[in-house]
């Protein structure tokens, strides 16, 4: 048997462009039309109802006499052969509703979506047994409502009613048996009420519940057969029939709706993972240029230092030279806010008070940004964490930065602090590894962002801000410190709406204390330090900056030659100022080795990078201490003496 549209063509209605126009018309209306399939049958009718979607049938005939391709007798003449030919086909000889009757699971497989395989079926039902209306009726067990769709040639209708055994369908479904009235107005068990949409009496109707497997649905109903004749057993027959189909194929519906929400969650899962791996690879590759960086900043610094320690302050260059330090600590800032965002681990780590530290940086905040309300909810009993206290204090402001550029007119800052379990997280995306995280809710009334936005917020240089505004750091640097500090960090916004980020933080059962004041004097010494760095330039610089605090200083330009040096000379070094990343052979195994030479060996670990995970197992493993570059000079002497101590062989004071 043909389709119907190489029937259209070889009866010489149609020509092949014309039908493949006709299949791509249907096929953007049902992409247009798209109805959300749910995991609930009585959905599928009110998501239609809602929605109120004005849908006209778009069987393929229908489509085509729109476009004057065919005529309606035209259709009918090509549907009557298709009926010929699959009698034929079957050997069999069957009556024109039988035969008919063959066509319902092509019909309804062919539905582009939802509502149109439910229009198809109510088109179909008043085909079939020549009924001016149909209805499908389908239960909803939380409700204990009828979610009704009516159907006629001229109009249809979406509604709910009760289940009643007042109603014919209502009774079909409770007593889960076929309902046959001749004639409703002399008929006193049931209600006409419902049927007020067909503007004339009611005379016969015909009923049959809808199953699967065994459980009853919801139910077929044909409404006053035309020409004023009565529903035959054929008819009951015939119906049944269609309900059986109907049963399959919303069961059909369901688990697709449940197939298309596991596909939504597996692409949402699938999306979480690239992007987590492509921050990832992002992260890993600011570090690196953060880490070279770094090393430059440090050699300008250490040369800067130099020059002004034999300068007098009066001379004319002083001045532009402590310009170019403030600039060295500007660029020092954001080589910190990319190495925020590709860290491994944290240093300084030390329990604080979350709420205390929120409270003493949105007061400095506030008193230069009137126009924003800030509202504080704070936990009483909120836990500790443990974290570098200036790292936390970068993600505030950067997230209270990014809030007041939402609302360049003004509006609320609302924060709050809580207490939550893994168990108050299982709604996340997140699969939290501890029992106890303190959460950190910051939430403006601004602008908002669109899911196109927001899904980038966290990338390095992403940003919508005018060029000269803005790095695009603050927030990829405030991700990265969060996610180190072994917490999560989201954002929900809406555009127009606002913008809620969420923080979870491991709770800390440890006591709060105050982070130590660092001297900015520097401390005169004298001694021996084997300097190693793979840069020729930082080795210079550094040896020089050694000597002016009062040390002698050895150098060794790789991790060979380090151990070649300690060798020959070890006896007279006091502390060896490691680089943590070199060629060939990198500063842990040059740790391990000089260990072994001198177990009592000091050793202050340094490096472009912060302090992450692979300079806290060099640390773990006895080395003395960590200086992250650049570096000053009075950072460096107060370090060196703080692990000299009283231990100098010569028994002077650092």
């Amino acid at each position: 048997m043909l389709p119907l549209g190489e029937l259209l063509v070889e009866l010489g209605y149609a020509k092949e462009e014309q039908i493949e126009q006709a299949l791509k018309r249907q096929s953007d209306a049902g992409s247009e039309f798209k109805v959300k399939i749910s995991r609930s049958l009585p959905s599928i009718l009110l998501n239609l109802s809602e929605a109120k979607v004005k849908w006209k049938d778009r069987r393929l005939g229908n489509i085509l006499i729109e476009m004057g391709v065919v005529t309606p007798e035209q259709i009918e003449e090509a549907l009557r052969r298709q009926r010929e030919d699959r009698s034929k086909q079957s050997g069999l000889v069957l009556p024109e509703g039988l035969a008919a009757f063959m066509e319902l699971p092509s019909i309804l497989n062919s539905a582009i979506n939802a509502y149109n395989l439910l229009t198809n079926v109510m088109v179909f039902s008043n085909t079939i047994l020549d009924s001016k209306a149909s209805g499908l009726y389908i239960c909803d067990e939380k409700t204990d409502e009828l979610i009704v769709n009516f159907y006629t040639d001229k109009s249809e209708q979406i509604s709910r009613m009760h289940v009643s055994t007042a109603n014919i369908a209502g009774l079909a479904i409770k007593d889960n048996k076929t309902i046959l009235v001749d004639d409703l107005g002399s008929d006193k068990r049931f209600s006409s009420g419902i049927y007020q949409f067909l503007d004339e009496s009611i005379g016969p109707v015909a009923c049959v519940p809808v199953r699967i497997r065994w459980q009853i649905v919801g139910a077929v109903e044909v409404i006053n057969k035309k020409h004023g004749k009565a529903f035959s057993e054929k008819d009951i027959f015939l119906l049944s029939a269609i309900a059986n189909q109907v049963g399959i194929t919303l069961e059909n519906i369901r688990l697709v709706g449940e197939l298309d929400q596991s596909l939504h969650e597996l692409q949402e899962a699938h999306e979480l993972i690239v992007r987590a791996e492509k921050l990832k690879a992002i992260g890993e590759m600011s570090g690196g240029i953060a880490h070279d960086f770094n090393n430059l900043l440090m050699a300008i610094q250490g040369n800067i230092s130099l020059i002004q320690m034999d300068m007098d302050s009066k001379h004319p260059y002083y001045e532009r030279l402590n310009n170019i330090q403030t600039q060295i600590v500007s660029a020092a800032k954001l080589t910190s806010q990319l190495l925020g965002y590709a860290r491994k681990d944290t240093c300084e780590i030390s329990p604080i008070d979350l709420n205390q530290l929120i409270e003493e940086i949105s007061d400095t905040f506030a008193r230069t940004r009137k126009q924003i309300a800030i509202h504080k909810k704070f936990a009483k009993d909120l836990s500790a964490i443990e974290v570098d206290c200036g790292q936390i204090e970068q993600v505030l402001l950067n997230l209270f930065m990014n809030a007041v550029d939402a609302m360049p007119s003004g509006g609320d800052l609302i924060i709050e602090t809580t207490n939550v379990t893994k168990v108050d997280m299982k709604q996340t995306v997140y699969n939290p590894r501890l029992d106890k995280y303190v959460m950190l809710t910051i939430t403006d009334t601004g602008v908002g962002m669109d899911k196109s936005i927001s899904e980038h917020i966290f990338e390095p240089f992403f940003t919508t801000k005018e060029v000269g505004r803005g790095t695009g750091l603050g927030l990829a640097s405030s991700y990265g410190i969060i996610k180190d500090h072994g917490g999560y960090i989201d954002v929900e916004s809406k555009k127009g709406k606002g913008t809620s980020f969420r923080i979870y933080i491991p709770a800390s059962e440890k006591e709060v204390r105050k982070p130590d004041i660092v001297s900015e004097e520097i401390i005169k010494a004298t001694g021996t330090v084997l300097l190693v760095d793979d840069e020729k330039i930082i080795l210079e610089v550094g040896r020089e900056l050694l000597e002016t605090i009062g040390f002698k200083a050895l150098t060794a330009g790789s991790g060979e030659e380090a151990i070649e040096v300690f060798s020959k000379k070890g006896d007279e070094i006091d502390i060896v100022l490691l680089d943590m990343i070199m060629p060939t052979m990198g500063g842990g195994e040059v740790f391990d080795r000089l260990k072994k030479i001198n177990p009592d060996i000091k050793v202050l670990l340094s490096s472009g990078y912060s302090r992450g995970g692979q300079a806290n197992d060099i640390l773990s493993r006895g080395c003395d201490g960590f200086i992250q570059k650049p570096f000053r000079m009075s950072e460096l002497s107060v370090k060196i003496r703080d692990i000299l101590g009283n231990s100098r062989k010569d028994g002077d004071g650092a």
